[in-house]
């Protein structure tokens, strides 16, 4: 039996919708890389079509991550993201993309997360 990975972290984005049927959209990995005093972030959606790769970094209540996302046809997007914990039970989450023609960061957007009960 091999040991748990302590330095990483797995999961899955899922979406629920009215009939309550539960899908998978995307899965990701967030790891520490001590080369490079950082974590490594690597996402890929269900269907293998996109994946995304970054670094993130992370404090007591709030993960960083920006990241560079490949659509399998030479699509490209950098996207960055906050996660602030507001309590044990929620998180609040934005999100930027990067507009190349006017080197800015643009169309925000906030969610917060709850878990369910």
């Amino acid at each position: 039996m091999t040991q748990p990975d302590t330095l990483s972290i797995h999961g899955e984005i899922l979406g629920i919708n009215t009939r309550q049927d539960t899908t998978q959209f995307w899965k990701f990995t967030d790891f520490y890389a001590p080369h490079r005093e950082n974590n490594v972030y690597y996402q890929r959606s269900k269907d293998g079509r996109y994946y995304a790769i970054g670094e993130s970094t992370m404090t007591t209540t709030e993960r960083f991550c920006e990241m560079s996302f490949y659509h399998s046809e030479g699509e490209y997007l950098k996207h960055k993201d906050t996660h602030t914990f507001i309590d044990e039970n929620s998180m609040r989450s934005v999100s930027y993309d990067y507009d190349p023609d006017t080197e800015q960061w643009t169309n925000e957007s906030i969610l917060i997360w709850k878990l369910k009960d």
